[in-house]
């Protein structure tokens, strides 16, 4: 993805809320403050999987994702191929109700805090997509 030099980076309006001093300025894109806070996403992210097995097992019947087409996800693949090709109205059921259906799933089920972050704070389809997709061959599992 080609980040212009003055432009902010989808992950500094979250870094920015949780972590940086309000007495800051924002980071720009390519500044040493945006590379230590994606490097300490990258340490955090494998900080929490530990409790997780690498590779997903798929899910009893009880813990599975049931989306609103009538499509039930077991594994983190199936919610990554959903997302690839389900409707935007489908979508914006799960992602605009009353909480992130897929951001619960991922922070409840596989303990992904970060990721569940992430897609609660994702303003598109692809976005979400994306963050799931990183999820995915961080574990292994694409």
């Amino acid at each position: 993805m080609f980040i212009k030099h003055n432009s902010y980076h989808p992950l500094l309006r979250f870094f920015e809320k949780r972590q940086a001093p309000q007495n800051t300025r924002p980071m720009r894109a390519g500044s040493e403050r945006l590379r230590r806070y994606l490097s300490s996403w990258r340490e955090a992210s494998a900080a929490t999987s530990g409790s997780i097995a690498k590779e997903s097992q798929p899910l009893d019947e009880e813990r599975a994702f049931r989306a609103v087409d009538g499509t039930v996800l077991y594994t983190l693949v199936d919610l990554h191929s959903l997302l690839a090709r389900m409707e935007e109205e489908h979508y914006t059921h799960h992602a605009l109700g009353e909480c992130n259906d897929f951001s619960c799933w991922l922070r409840d089920v596989w303990g992904e805090e970060i990721a569940a972050d992430l897609v609660l704070r994702s303003r598109a389809r692809s976005e979400a997509q994306a963050v799931v997709e990183r999820l995915c061959r961080r574990r292994g599992e694409l």
